[in-house]
């Protein structure tokens, strides 16, 4: 078995090239009783559609200052994160809730004028 250790820094460069390290699981794997699985997104609203083909969690990364958290996607996050291969899960894509978005006012650091001027 082999490692990377990276810094939080560059899991989200990665994470900004559009790598999230998500991984396919049979739904029965995750499933306990009959309650659905909630999103493992903070403050998503939905839950894994009972019926799906496949699930697509995250994957726990262990980075040099943190441990990020792993569980299932629902698949409005799918669908935000890598686009149609959500519809593979399910047809109800684009009927989810979306995930609440707050206003957040920009950071402007004059650090970074520095840099470009």
């Amino acid at each position: 078995m082999t490692s990377l250790v990276v810094t939080k820094n560059v899991l989200r460069l990665l994470t900004v090239a559009g790598e999230y390290f998500l991984k396919s699981q049979v739904p029965s794997s995750l499933v306990v009783g009959n309650n659905p699985l909630p999103c493992s997104i903070p403050e998503c609203p939905n839950c894994i559609t009972p019926g799906s083909a496949f699930i697509m969690s995250k994957q726990k990364m262990q980075c040099t200052e943190c441990v990020t958290h792993d569980g299932p996607l629902c698949e409005r996050c799918v669908w935000t994160r890598i686009g149609p291969t959500a519809f593979l899960m399910t047809d109800d894509v684009l009927s989810m809730a979306e995930i609440p978005q707050g206003l957040h006012v920009p950071i402007h650091n004059p650090f970074f004028l520095e840099l470009f001027f």
